[in-house]
């Protein structure tokens, strides 16, 4: 399963800098104001060949000038809730510090909580930018969770020690055992209140999860184990996951990681549609997520009780294909969990999908699809090369990824190896699977 690092720290350390400086883009707000960061952030990135979700946490300042006693005794009830979440759900922790401002009464409240947890912590000092400050940064040992660590978020100074740090301190983290083996895991995914809860019960045909109109009512993860044509599925009902600019601060942020969470521990996942709604930019967010994981998808329209005599299966399906276009071999099932209707589809589908996914082409067709895919439409030369594709195989499994012998990757242009992919698929059924295509040149 994927790992989790939360960065926690007061406001205006430098969290979203450094967040930004991990996953290589601006993908947080930053700026010079306390609070800026007011939603969670979460990206999936990768050092070394490692993959890990980094998240961004709001700043926990809890030293408000101006407030009453009473109301700064709140203020801390709310930072030790919010620590304790971040704590629980993440594998890892990123203490950061403000070498500036030097240990603050703030940094010693939240190092109290920090050190009473079992998660591996890492204590970071911040804008550590010139060797003078590298010999202060040793003040923030009194804190007491830890060796303290130099960066400057901002400069990118010492950034990668610290995410070879980080590894060292994820290798070390064990993954949860799985309380029963299944042959194929399934998280359903979804915004609130389209009815995750309703189709699982229904899938299993027991109440074992809790159902209600009320939006949000799942906060956890819960795992449903059933058998179905000998095999074993395990779905996993996720808290649903909304808009950032929707998320509360509180539990709900927090479910959002839970969901990432149960993407990587699925092999397909079920995303379902409101289709009253249609296929909203959310929906979106999560199924490029769950492509990137690599994972199989299926798309699950719900409440097609309410929209059958309005619209038919032929234009709405259209206006899906449409919005969804970088998921064309993605299926997609009309269902209405709260009457059953369908419903008994999807865990043939779901077989149907994890075949596909587990698929091994042999060699020798493989060659013979490219090498006529060559020839139907040769790759473009960049100046005077030609890009030359010596041989094509299989490598593996689950997602099915292939990789292509080349005289050189920067010849090939993204848009003539999806041209390869859907050749492959052409000839191959890789029904809600994505496919990886690699390529291995001389240089």
């Amino acid at each position: 399963m994927i790992k989790v690092v939360a960065i926690v720290g007061r406001t205006n350390v430098g969290k979203s800098t450094l967040f930004n400086r991990f996953i290589k883009k601006r993908f947080a707000v930053t700026s010079f104001e306390p609070q800026t960061t007011r939603d969670r952030l979460y990206a999936e990135t990768s050092w070394r060949g490692e993959d890990f979700v980094l998240v961004d946490t709001a700043g926990l300042n809890i030293d408000i000038p101006g407030e009453t006693p009473q109301k700064v005794k709140k203020l801390l009830q709310n930072v030790k809730f919010q620590v304790d979440e971040a704590i629980k759900e993440a594998d890892a922790l990123i203490f950061l510090v403000d070498i500036i401002d030097g240990i603050t009464p703030q940094d010693k409240e939240i190092a109290d909580l920090l050190r009473k947890s079992e998660k591996p912590l890492m204590l970071v000092v911040n804008k550590v930018d010139n060797s003078e400050r590298e010999k202060n940064a040793q003040e923030f040992s009194k804190l007491g969770v830890g060796k303290p660590i130099s960066v400057s978020a901002i400069s990118g100074r010492k950034s990668g020690d610290l995410l070879d740090e980080l590894l060292n301190v994820l290798k070390k983290v064990k993954p949860q055992k799985e309380s029963r083996k299944s042959d194929v895991n399934i998280a359903i995914l979804g915004r609130p209140n389209v009815g995750k809860s309703t189709l699982l019960n229904k899938i299993v045909g027991k109440e074992r999860v809790l159902v209600s109109e009320a939006p949000g009512t799942t906060i956890d993860t819960v795992d449903v184990v059933f058998e179905y044509r000998d095999k074993t599925l395990r779905l996993v009902d996720t808290a649903g996951i909304r808009r950032r600019g929707k998320i509360k601060i509180g539990i709900e942020k927090f479910s959002v990681l839970r969901a990432i969470k149960s993407i990587s521990r699925a092999d397909i996942a079920l995303l379902l549609l409101d289709s009253q709604e249609g296929i909203t930019n959310q929906d979106l967010h999560i199924a490029q997520f769950v492509l990137e994981s690599g994972k199989g998808l299926i798309l699950v329209v719900n409440k097609w009780d309410l929209m059958e005599n309005e619209v038919s299966i032929e234009n709405f399906l259209e206006s899906i294909r449409d919005r969804v276009r970088f998921l064309p071999w993605s299926p997609v099932i009309f269902v209405s969990a709260l009457t059953g209707k369908n419903v008994g589809k999807i865990p043939e589908l779901i077989l149907i999908v994890d075949s596909s996914r587990k698929l091994k082409i042999p060699t020798h067709k493989i060659n013979d699809v490219i090498s006529k895919a060559i020839i139907d439409n040769p790759p473009k030369t960049k100046g005077r090369t030609q890009p030359k594709i010596y041989f094509s195989s299989q490598i593996g499994i689950s997602p099915p990824t292939f990789t292509l012998k080349v005289n050189d990757r920067s010849l090939f242009h993204f848009s003539y190896i999806r041209y390869l992919e859907k050749k492959i698929r052409e000839n191959f059924d890789f029904t809600g699977t994505p496919i990886k295509i690699e390529l291995r040149g001389n240089k």
